[in-house]
């Protein structure tokens, strides 16, 4: 099984080469649960790492985007309009493919009832 780190050798060698990788990948580790990831909790650390990554670095407007919260959906000229994109949920992990790469992983997943019965992956799959 290959760690997080050799994953994100892999996929992503800009982050493996930055001074910053240990940070990104605890923020990964906490922001995401080794029980429902189960054996492919590594491959869900390098992604979401290699997405908070990719989502600091990806906007040259960074500073107008964290006072709004979301990013830049849309800009206009005449009459100054900027337009942002709501924050959360599917949305803010689908603007790289590294998120979508986890979004993928994680409705692959099953999943579990209230009584602690397994059900099958589906797409309404618990927001990690």
């Amino acid at each position: 099984m290959m760690t997080s780190e050799q994953i994100i050798q892999t996929i992503c060698p800009e982050l493996a080469d930055s001074p910053s990788l240990s940070q990104y990948l605890q923020i990964a580790q906490e922001s995401l649960s080794r029980g429902f990831f189960g054996k492919l909790y590594n491959q869900a650390v390098a992604y979401k790492a290699c997405h908070l990554f990719t989502v600091t670095k990806k906007s040259e407007l960074n500073d107008m985007t964290a006072l709004s919260g979301g990013s830049l959906s849309h800009l206009q000229e005449g009459g100054i309009t900027l337009g942002f994109n709501s924050v959360g949920g599917d949305k803010e992990l689908a603007e790289t493919k590294f998120g979508r790469m986890l979004i993928d992983l994680m409705k692959s997943r099953p999943t579990m009832d209230v009584n602690r019965n397994c059900r099958p992956p589906f797409i309404g799959y618990p927001f990690i």
